[in-house]
């Protein structure tokens, strides 16, 4: 075999490996972001959970985490996390003082992981985009309640929100609310 047949290889392995580390982050340039994560961050902190955004997950794990509130309501959060075949949830309301301990309790489907994974990715989990790349026909509500999600999956993250989805006219909305819907029935304790 002549030598510059085994350092192509070499090289793309290389290539690969050095890539493969990387930790690319998808954050939106948007309004929302900097003013939601300051009560996302705080109720991290709180709860125990390092932030997200600044950590990769292993190759075979995933973790998503929906945030519900920013409003007049305690904020909420589902977490789901799944490393190689094992999946786990925790439900997170926060108290109405946001000084004492939050509500964190573990959860489990109630049809189970396979069907709830399965309804959440068709509905767009994973692949809708921030409502700051669609068309400017947002109606403005005060006080309102908005989601934002955020998932960590092969060295890379990725947030996106939406303000009072269920006022709005975006087939996208209607899917982040079928999302936190499916997520409340499933795994809530409302």
């Amino acid at each position: 075999m002549k030598p510059s047949m085994l350092v192509t290889p070499l090289i793309l392995s290389l290539a690969a490996f050095v890539s493969a580390g990387e930790f690319r982050r998808d954050i939106p340039r948007a309004t929302w972001e900097p003013i939601f994560f300051q009560s996302v961050n705080d109720l991290t902190h709180r709860v125990g959970w390092e932030p997200l955004r600044n950590k990769s997950v292993a190759a075979d794990s995933l973790e998503v985490r929906v945030w519900i509130g920013f409003g007049v309501v305690p904020l909420e959060a589902f977490r789901l996390r799944r490393d190689g075949s094992q999946w786990s949830a925790q439900h997170v309301i926060d108290t109405v003082q946001k000084a004492g301990p939050a509500n964190v309790r573990a959860a489990s489907p109630k049809s189970g992981w396979a069907t709830l994974w399965r309804d959440l990715t068709h509905l767009g989990l994973l692949t809708l985009p921030d409502s700051s790349a669609l068309p400017r026909e947002e109606e403005m509500i005060l006080d309102g309640e908005s989601y934002v999600v955020e998932i960590s999956q092969n060295d890379s993250y990725r947030t996106y929100e939406y303000s009072n989805p269920q006022f709005q006219r975006w087939p996208e909305a209607k899917k982040i609310v079928q999302i936190v819907q499916t997520l409340h029935r499933e795994l809530g304790s409302r």
